[in-house]
């Protein structure tokens, strides 16, 4: 057993890329059922010697796979001219289409903004509890952090925008 191939295992293992430091971190803490970890002792610098053996090794032998170095370390990859098979077993994602409720619901919002959430029940006549949920969760732009807020100020738009316009009456706002 060697470093090199001690290393090869933990990138190929990985799900993500490694830096040095968590390779090295991961080589010294392993210990062995049956025998003493030999690598206890090693320094990140074999650890990128060893990557840098790797890589060449690789690349030498002209395999499926090599070693990319990225901003959060290094992983184990398809060589590019295998994309077209590799693509096979990862199909691309079927857009999701929203239902007609939640199209409803998006064209009230769209047409009479700011909307409280009792306004757009008003119209449509039922609960959108469950739809706006879903139109939160695919919100697609802006960020998580963003549409949280949204979905707790959905009821107070209509009160904030009647605050700012007294301040400032050119003032408008939207959910």
């Amino acid at each position: 057993m060697t470093l090199s191939r001690v290393i090869e295992a933990l990138l190929f293992s990985a799900q993500k890329p490694l830096s040095i430091r968590e390779i090295t971190t991961a080589i010294k803490s392993a210990e062995g059922d049956d025998s003493p970890n030999e690598f206890a002792r090693v320094r990140e610098a074999e650890v990128a010697a060893a990557i840098e053996q790797l890589r060449t090794e690789y690349v030498e032998q002209g395999g499926v796979f090599q070693l990319i170095e990225k901003a959060e370390g290094w992983q184990l990859a398809t060589d590019p001219k295998y994309a077209p098979w590799v693509r096979q077993l990862f199909p691309a994602p079927k857009p999701a289409r929203l239902s007609a409720p939640a199209l409803e619901t998006l064209a009230i919002i769209a047409y009479r903004q700011p909307i409280t959430r009792a306004d757009v029940e008003a119209v449509r006549g039922v609960n959108i509890d469950g739809v706006l949920q879903t139109l939160m969760e695919r919100g697609g732009s802006g960020s998580r952090r963003e549409h949280r807020w949204r979905a707790a100020n959905i009821d107070g738009a209509r009160s904030r925008q009647n605050c700012r316009t007294r301040r400032n009456p050119g003032a408008t706002a939207s959910v």
